[in-house]
């Protein structure tokens, strides 16, 4: 199947009538949500030392006790119960209990993609840790937990583990963890050889949003979209999760580019398939944001924001309140923000208070909470986080090289733009300012409100009207 550095000839209008729309993967999730009660993050909240350490003499590892313990929300997910009362035997062979705890790990991850709670991304890891006490080196407990190490944003870790694993073993999934490392961690060339590898062994749906993603952050945006609807159309209508977040991806991509009917059709496939999913609700809740339909944006994001409590969803909800909700609302989801919104989204948190906070204080957090992200990766979604920070704080010449690294990949995103366009006008670069703002602005609707504001009082010496006329739209690119 094609390459990852290059377009693939397929129409994207063909894909998207065939990607099985009316029929029924990163987590990059947060990977340290204060524990709720009844979630599986409170059950998993004591399993974080549980490493290699043992439950008493005679005993298994504490990391196997705790993945074989039934809690409560195991009760609510009858196959999990089912495994964890095997492996509770003492007549299990160790290859069938291996494969048992393989199985469990792997579908807590899956539960975690499913209910945003990251507890299960703890219970993987124990069953990874649990697998590994009994099989030291076994390439299938080193995937499971690479996996989840990856999901819980511990990237160095995991890519110890994907780069053994890589050399041991070679599989296309083995590769597709180190490129998803490699992206995470702002290194495209070294992800590209990664995914092309995969793309090589194993064409198919994982494959495919791989590229897709890769060629977003490149700047090539017509060439994700295709990779991404590629994705979509091939992946499993028995993979309903899997096909849902395909075109819930589509429609953001789709949504960046300006295309506000497409993204809508494809966030209403998505949510067709699963009901209530809310990256899907997130695109279509952006969207009645940006034409103005309140009540409807309110819906949409306040069912995306239920469903996975982060910043990602609570930001946009937030704006969207605050255009006609009432003030009990707003107070509420500002709270709910400062106690939790750090935890559990730190860098989405962070550009939160960068873009719209004035105390110093929320600024300062910002940039903590920024330089904390950009510790453990450097792509170019954390570069301008922390660009934005630094120039909330005055550091002008730190931001503007931030910025500057964020932008060398090619990534065409109207908020990183905008964030370009700002700084160089503090900066005094005029040129350089009205190049970027233009393109934010085509069309301003993909911001949120807050960052409309920022754009619309950014100033560098040139009239607005020579601003707004400066750059074509790129909108009627994606129409047939």
């Amino acid at each position: 199947m094609g390459s990852v550095g290059k377009r693939v000839s397929v129409s994207l209008w063909a894909l998207i009538l065939l990607s099985g729309c009316d029929s029924g993967t990163d987590l990059s999730r947060s990977a340290a949500i204060p524990p709720q009660p009844g979630s599986a993050t409170s059950v998993a909240s004591s399993a974080t030392a549980a490493t290699g350490v043992t439950g008493g003499q005679g005993r298994r590892p504490l990391a196997c006790e705790l993945v074989q313990a039934q809690f409560e929300t195991d009760r609510a997910v009858p196959d999990i119960g089912q495994m964890q009362q095997q492996l509770r035997g003492d007549e299990l062979s160790d290859s069938r209990r291996l494969e048992l705890l393989e199985r469990l790990g792997w579908r807590h991850l899956a539960l975690a993609r499913e209910t945003f709670d990251a507890g299960y991304l703890k219970l993987a890891e124990q069953a990874g840790n649990c697998m590994n006490a009994q099989a030291a080196g076994s390439p299938a407990a080193q995937l499971l937990l690479a996996r989840s190490l990856h999901q819980q944003h511990r990237f160095a870790e995991a890519q110890v583990l994907a780069r053994e694993l890589v050399a041991s073993r070679g599989g296309w999934f083995d590769y597709g963890l180190l490129g998803d490392l490699q992206l995470e961690q702002g290194d495209l060339d070294a992800a590209a050889s990664a995914y092309q590898r995969m793309m090589d062994l194993h064409p198919g749906p994982q494959a495919y949003s791989r590229a897709a993603e890769l060629r977003w952050l490149s700047g090539d945006s017509d060439g994700a979209i295709e990779m991404m609807a590629l994705s979509a159309r091939s992946t499993s209508a028995r993979e309903p999760e899997a096909k849902a977040w395909a075109l819930s991806r589509l429609a953001s991509f789709v949504f960046a580019q300006g295309d506000a009917e497409t993204a809508l059709t494809l966030a209403r496939a998505a949510l067709k398939i699963r009901p209530d999913y809310p990256p899907a609700l997130l695109v279509s809740g952006r969207l009645w944001l940006a034409r103005g339909d309140y009540a409807q944006a309110i819906d949409q994001l306040e069912r995306a924001a239920t469903q996975a409590p982060q910043p990602l969803y609570q930001w946009p909800l937030l704006e969207a309140l605050q255009q006609t909700g009432t003030d009990e609302e707003q107070a509420a989801l500002l709270a709910e923000l400062a106690r939790r919104g750090a935890d559990a989204d730190r860098r989405t948190h962070a550009l939160y208070l960068a873009s719209t906070s004035t105390s110093t204080a929320a600024l300062t957090k910002a940039l903590v909470l920024a330089q904390q992200e950009y510790a453990i990766r450097q792509d170019p979604h954390t570069l301008d986080t922390l660009a934005l920070a630094q120039y909330r704080q005055g550091d002008l010449e730190a931001a503007w090289n931030l910025i500057s690294s964020a932008l060398e990949s090619g990534l065409q995103d109207p908020r990183v733009q905008l964030h370009a366009g700002v700084i160089a006008a503090a900066r005094g670069d005029c040129q350089q300012a009205q190049n970027w703002l233009n393109m934010a602005r085509q069309p301003s609707y993909r911001l949120l409100p807050s960052e409309q504001r920022m754009l619309a009082q950014a100033r560098c010496g040139a009239s607005e009207q020579q601003l707004s006329n400066a750059v074509p739209s790129r909108k009627a690119q994606l129409r047939p």
